[in-house]
């Protein structure tokens, strides 16, 4: 990356972007540091002794923050624990999408979102303001009959089962039926990026539904569920 020549620092050619922005903040780093002649140890920087204690270690964390307080995630047991984690990945926002990727220093090919190559990909737009996801969204209430907007952050999509105008009687497959939407969306991401296939709204909407029927008539005691009924959310 860097040859060294007559006390002079060249950037070669061959030099990645990421690796330069590492580079500069080396720099940027060792300017500022200041070495003394004392021998190095080490220092708890938490108590002005520079002694750790447990008292200070406490003190640390009850001024931390862990995030909002209150609000835990639906598990649903009706779906897979796979699903239930990616859902509750996208709520912490711990997705391998492209820009947190990028932020860990991890080259990636494009920025932009495979579904529509016209934004760069987060998990906002992935699962919020895609056209595409906002397509299936657009079914997703019209097969559930839900006279709901659109979610405008992704923890409103787990909050969506709650709403008054859902009934008791089918909040939780709602639910169901919202992480089957995520589980849609990542599933023809990846294969959008890793298999080359160009998305298709008409096959997201077509394992929207049997994914959530699956999960559904195998994980539940209901009695049994004909999938034409299923189809016209119609029980």
């Amino acid at each position: 990356m860097v040859a060294n020549s007559s006390k002079r620092l060249t950037i070669l050619d061959n030099t990645k972007p990421v690796e330069l922005n590492q580079f500069l903040e080396l720099l940027s780093g060792i300017q500022t540091l200041n070495l003394t002649s004392t021998t190095d140890s080490w220092a708890w920087a938490c108590d002005p002794s520079g002694t750790y204690t447990v008292k200070s270690m406490k003190h640390k964390l009850s001024k931390a923050s862990f995030g909002p307080k209150h609000w835990n995630f639906p598990w649903n047991n009706l779906a897979p624990l796979k699903t239930n984690i990616l859902g509750w990945r996208l709520e912490m926002n711990r997705l391998p999408t492209s820009d947190l990727l990028l932020r860990r220093n991890i080259p990636i090919p494009s920025l932009t979102c495979p579904l529509c190559n016209s934004h760069d990909e987060t998990s906002q737009h992935l699962f919020i303001s895609c056209p595409f996801s906002d397509a299936l969204w657009t079914f997703l209430l019209s097969w559930c009959k839900i006279p709901l907007s659109k979610p405008s952050h992704a923890r409103a999509l787990f909050e969506i089962h709650k709403d008054p105008m859902i009934s008791s009687k089918k909040s939780r497959l709602i639910n169901l039926i919202v992480l089957s939407y995520i589980w849609t969306i990542w599933k023809i991401r990846n294969k959008c990026i890793f298999s080359n296939k160009p998305p298709s709204i008409r096959y997201a909407t077509k394992e929207l539904k049997s994914n959530s029927f699956l999960w559904l008539t195998n994980r539940s005691n209901a009695p049994r569920l004909e999938w034409s009924n299923w189809c016209n959310f119609n029980f």
